[in-house]
């Protein structure tokens, strides 16, 4: 039976009017494929904290290598090496406080405590008591970004050596963040980034680079890798680094770390040089709440004006003195200390502390007497001048005889200030400052505030001391 022509012509313009509709609907189906496919292989690695979330984190640290000190620069070549040896757990409850521009957290310090070898001494340190409450911050602005502050009572610079360490959580959004990245494809972190989190001041020369290696339930698997060259206390520290993160992508949050830093640092004038490795493995969890971090723990604290200052502290002695974070502690015991000062990188001063045998409470040291004491301890530099003595009270209620000597050392304009410190019931020490003459009026009055804050407290009976050592650089410090 023949076909309606009609009919025939019909179907067939209807068809051909069709096609190419189907056409690109049949492309648009098959874009849209491919895209999925694409997107699919596409991951937002995000690492984030919300305001007021909770987090624990276990880590352990292991520092093992040489403390290279100069005992005498005139003679660089005879350094002296120190086998160093830490073992440290820290850990610690978080509630982030901050914004995704203002890095801050307050933590609570629970369990955290580190055995130190040092030559062939052997040493502990915990954080305990009122000291476990600090806050931590990355400050944009700062040359010292990563900060750390006790809240309810100051820091020593050992307990602020024991606590930072690379990898610290508060530098994890800067570093591992990145939007639509592909399994095996690699990135380099930002300077800033990396140098938060190796712990260091700066990072001039980087190397590194951060792959996504694997994505498997929900938790993406990140390495960084690579050297760099940075700089602490203005010295340069050679760094090769390996760390494995594991990214959970639903919570945003790392929650597994490991990490091996190699470093080699010559000693300079502030700090310690170092070489070795540090070794870190951390593990974090999200918390509904952490007890001694709620509203209710923090009433007490929550109004206080939380400053960025240390304190060292001697039970023997029965003093302690709290200082700017510009002074760095070199080394101390439980009557003496050198400490210097740095402003913006710059070394402007040395202090010597030493606590005094103590005199009679009905003889303290008269102005005069010390006035003619300074200038016997001088009379060997033939061009030192005692130019002007005097006598303040400090903030404590101790007497404080002042005596400056101006004079030339190694052809060096020089400015010595002396400082003793007396109380009531006898006990004394002196402060011995040393800078430039050129300095002298950018240094001052650092000189007054660092007196005006020691204090003599009561002596245990049992006269137990608490130790102090040099200052032993983790990773980065």
């Amino acid at each position: 039976m023949l076909k309606n022509p009609k009919k025939t012509g019909i179907c067939q313009l209807r068809i051909s009017t069709l096609l190419p509709s189907l056409a690109i609907a049949l492309f648009v189906l098959t874009a849209s494929t491919l895209t999925a496919q694409a997107q699919s292989n596409s991951h937002d690695v995000v690492v984030r904290f919300d305001r007021n979330v909770y987090l624990q984190f276990a880590s352990s640290y292991r520092h093992s290598g040489d403390l290279l000190i100069v005992e005498d620069f005139e003679q660089p070549d005879a350094t002296r090496k120190m086998p160093i040896e830490v073992t440290a757990a820290v850990h610690f409850g978080q509630r982030f406080s901050g914004s995704d521009s203002d890095m801050q957290a307050i933590r609570w310090y629970e369990g955290t405590e580190a055995d130190f070898q040092i030559d062939s001494g052997t040493e502990t340190l915990a954080i305990e008591g009122e000291r476990s409450l600090i806050l931590a911050r990355i400050k944009q602005d700062s040359d010292k970004r990563f900060q750390l502050a006790g809240v309810a009572d100051y820091l020593t610079q050992t307990e602020v050596d024991l606590i930072r360490n690379s990898a610290d959580p508060l530098s994890f959004p800067a570093l591992f963040t990145k939007n639509a990245v592909e399994v095996g494809e690699s990135w380099q972190p930002e300077d800033d980034a990396l140098a938060d989190f190796l712990a260091v001041d700066r990072v001039y020369s980087n190397e590194t680079e951060l792959t996504l290696s694997s994505v498997s339930d929900g938790v993406a698997r990140v390495q960084l890798t690579g050297s760099a060259k940075a700089e602490v206390d203005d010295v340069t520290s050679e760094i090769v680094v390996q760390t494995v993160a594991w990214v959970n992508l639903e919570n945003e949050f790392v929650e597994a770390l490991r990490s091996e830093v190699r470093q080699q640092r010559e000693p300079g004038q502030i700090a310690a040089g170092y070489t070795g490795i540090t070794r870190v493995d951390m593990k974090s969890s999200i918390e509904e709440e952490i007890p001694s971090l709620t509203n209710e723990a923090l009433a007490n604290v929550a109004s206080q004006k939380v400053e960025r200052k240390l304190k060292w502290e001697s039970r023997v002695g029965g003093f302690e003195l709290i200082y700017d974070t510009r002074w760095r502690m070199i080394v101390a015991d439980t009557e003496a200390a050198v400490m210097r000062f740095v402003d913006n990188g710059n070394l402007m001063a040395q202090c010597n502390v030493v606590q005094l045998p103590a005199r009679p409470q009905n003889r303290p040291l008269a102005l005069e007497e010390f006035r003619t004491e300074v200038a016997r301890v001088v009379a060997q530099e033939e061009s030192a001048q005692v130019i002007a003595a005097e006598t303040k009270r400090t903030q404590h209620g101790l007497a404080a005889l002042r005596v400056t000597v101006e004079g030339v050392e190694q052809g060096v304009p020089v400015q010595w200030i002396y400082y003793h410190v007396s109380g009531e019931d006898g006990r004394c020490a002196t402060f011995v400052f040393t800078l430039e003459q050129e300095l002298a009026s950018i240094f001052a009055p650092a000189d007054k505030l660092l007196v005006n804050q020691f204090e003599f407290t009561p002596l245990n009976s049992d006269r137990t001391g608490r130790y102090f050592r040099p200052s032993a650089p983790t990773t980065g410090r």
